[in-house]
C-alpha cells in the first residue's frame, strides 16, 4: 500500500504542479492580449502573434497532461480502496 500512496502523493503534486503552469499561462495570455490592446498594435504578421499562439499550444498540451493525471490518480484511487491489506499475527 505505501508503494501505491507514494504514486498518489507524486500524482497530487504532478496535478498541483500543472493547474499552476495552466493558471500562469491564462495570466501571460491575458497581459498579453490586453497590452495589443492598449497599444493598438496590428497583430498581422506579428511576431507577437505567434507568442500567443506557442503558449497556447503549451496550455492546451498541460491540459492534457492534466487529465491524463487525473486519470492515473482515479485508476490508483480505485486500486487503493480495493486494497486489503495483510492481516499481522502477534
Amino acid at each position: 500500500m505505501q508503494n501505491l500512496s507514494e504514486q498518489y502523493e507524486h500524482l497530487v503534486c504532478q496535478e498541483d504542479e500543472l493547474i499552476r503552469n495552466i493558471q500562469a499561462c491564462e495570466e501571460i495570455l491575458s497581459l498579453l492580449l490586453d497590452y495589443i490592446y492598449k497599444q493598438n498594435l496590428d497583430l498581422r504578421g506579428n511576431t507577437m502573434s505567434e507568442i500567443i499562439q506557442s503558449i497556447h499550444h503549451m496550455e492546451g498540451k498541460m491540459r492534457s497532461d492534466l487529465l491524463q493525471t487525473r486519470i492515473e490518480k482515479t485508476i490508483l484511487s480505485c486500486q487503493m480502496k480495493k486494497y486489503v491489506p495483510p492481516s499481522v499475527h502477534g
